[in-house]
């Protein structure tokens, strides 16, 4: 009896000093290679999707875990990653692990496998949306003429007339629509031949009337912006000048700003750039004018393949511009991110990343590292290709936190994920009204469009992001 105490007291230590130094190596991420007779580190896939409790698969086998979850000690190689939840669309990635490397999937989006529309009006057939992006409502257009232009509350989900009461311009025919970001007011143009007006209109005002401001302007201009709620500062874009106008008092600044061939607002600063190619930043009263670019060799370089620059403050030291023949010149090197037939872009303030767009093509510049002292070229933004199999993108939008890019393809609307390289992930929403515009809004999660038969729809991209704020907080911290 004592000789097998023995015995079993010795296989126990044994035991102990084979296992032990394995449990610890393990919980520091290394694993034991019996074919190989080495000890290799391991890797980690951490994976959360919306909605959440997704089953995981590495190949056939189902892990025990369900999203958000962390899977640890995977031998270096390539996996095949699975994500499935019941009335979803699956998820697959071939996914690369690295010794003593983490790789992280997080916010994936699960797509129902069928969508279920909801219907915002059934008594009309439209022609298109019109998107007025950072407010709660857009415009639906049933014809050309302002009795044919409704306003929809996204928030109360009704529908009205823009104009609501009689007017001898309820027939106006309206020829092109002028509006900003986070602006509720809009400027509307046309008329007859030997008639032209433009009309300033409020959608917040109960009494929807019409403000004629004709007078400001004494001929047609190329474009018309303002800030947000601003009617004292609304600048007409000329060949090579800017009028002020003043919409509230219906006062007009003639030649305000001379000689430029770029122009753009920020907060309460102008920034212009004149024809010599000299960027000035100056105070919307023209004080405090400062100079921030005067290399005008460079500047000729920089700035010559189009006759004018919408001007976009992104960040501090970002400025950006986007010619009318599609080029694309920031100061941060590399300078130039495309030489032409940018059809638009998108800025997230988030992620400090930039999307643009031509008629195939979808590019991501990430402007987020300059500031990183750790990186090698911290003076230059990245830019990389994300999509190039499109056949007519004409609308691009951020999703969810920047994680994720909407596009309109045609009459197609897509969710890619907004990560360079050859997969892209791509997944088709939804078909659409030929030649109508789309508008997706990240407050809700929903996107807007007008169906092929006319209707007025919204389908959730993203789900009820309150009902998952848990998951979402978790994952941002």
């Amino acid at each position: 009896m004592q000789l097998v105490r023995k015995i079993l007291f010795f296989v126990f230590v044994l035991i102990y000093l084979v296992l032990c130094p394995l449990i610890i190596l393990y919980s520091f991420g290394y694993i034991l290679k019996p074919g190989q007779k080495e000890v290799s580190q391991t890797g980690v896939i951490y994976l959360s999707t919306i909605p959440p409790s997704a089953d995981v698969y590495l190949g056939d086998s189902r892990f025990k875990d369900k999203t958000p979850t962390s899977i640890h000690g995977l031998v270096p190689g390539k996996y095949s990653v699975k994500l499935k939840l019941k009335g979803y669309r699956s998820w697959n990635k071939q996914v690369n692990i690295k010794a003593g490397k983490a790789v992280s999937f997080s916010k994936i989006i699960l797509l129902p496998q069928e969508f279920n529309p909801k219907s915002l009006n059934s008594d009309y057939n439209y022609l298109d949306l019109i998107p007025f992006p950072g407010t709660k409502y857009f415009i639906l257009k049933r014809g050309s003429r302002f009795k044919d232009f409704y306003l929809y509350n996204q928030r109360n989900q009704t529908i009205e007339p823009v104009i609501k009461k009689e007017t001898d311009y309820k027939n106006f025919a309206v020829k092109s629509i002028y509006h900003q970001k986070e602006s509720k007011i809009f400027i509307g143009f046309g008329g007859s031949l030997w008639n032209k007006k433009y009309f300033l209109i409020d959608i917040e005002n109960k009494k929807q009337t019409l403000t004629d401001i004709t007078n400001l302007f004494p001929e047609h201009p190329d474009s018309i912006i303002w800030a947000g709620q601003d009617r004292e500062n609304i600048f007409a874009i000329y060949n090579n000048h800017i009028n002020r106008l003043n919409a509230k008092n219906l006062s007009l600044y003639p030649n305000y700003i001379k000689q430029i061939k770029g122009f753009g607002l920020s907060d309460d600063w102008l920034y212009v750039l004149r024809q010599n190619n000299t960027i000035l930043r100056l105070r919307m009263d023209k004080k405090d004018e400062t100079i921030l670019f005067k290399d005008r060799n460079l500047g000729k370089d920089l700035f010559n393949q189009s006759n004018f620059y919408q001007i976009r403050q992104l960040e501090k030291q970002v400025i950006l511009f986007w010619g009318d023949q599609g080029d694309l010149v920031t100061t941060i090197p590399p300078y130039h991110l495309a030489k032409k037939n940018i059809k638009g872009v998108k800025y997230s303030k988030s992620r400090e990343k930039l999307i643009f767009w031509d008629h195939a093509n979808i590019w991501v510049a990430d402007f987020s590292l300059i500031r990183d002292s750790d990186y090698l070229f911290k003076d230059q933004a990245q830019f990389a290709r994300l999509h190039n199999q499109g056949a007519n993108i004409t609308q691009c939008f951020w999703v969810y936190q920047g994680n994720y890019i909407l596009f309109k393809d045609g009459d197609h609307v897509f969710l890619l994920k907004a990560e360079p390289g050859r997969d892209y992930h791509k997944q088709h929403l939804v078909r659409v009204k030929k030649n109508t515009k789309v508008l997706y809004q990240e407050d809700d999660g929903y996107l807007y469009y007008i169906s092929q038969n006319g209707q007025v729809m919204g389908i959730e991209v993203v789900p009820n992001r309150s009902f998952f704020a848990n998951f979402i907080e978790k994952e941002d911290n």
